[in-house]
């Protein structure tokens, strides 16, 4: 993974969050926007949204105990 400077990164993730932004407005049913810290508040129904979004189904009850994700 390449490691970038502080001014790097945040030229990329501006950059990065600039293009997201154009492409969901072009095509808003293809993208999903999702913020970490909604993930780590209820990781389970934020997955769930994720799930029914690309429409899959999803079976977290082996994985996710509470809001503990434990990959077997």
């Amino acid at each position: 993974m390449e490691r970038r400077s502080l001014l790097k990164a945040s030229i990329y993730f501006g950059v990065s969050n600039v293009a997201s932004e154009h492409l969901w407005r072009d095509a808003p049913d293809r993208y999903r926007l999702l913020r970490y810290e909604d993930f780590v508040t209820a990781p389970r129904s934020v997955a769930d949204e994720i799930a029914a979004f690309v429409g899959e189904p999803l079976d977290l009850d082996g994985v996710l105990a509470g809001r503990t994700l434990e990959p077997g």
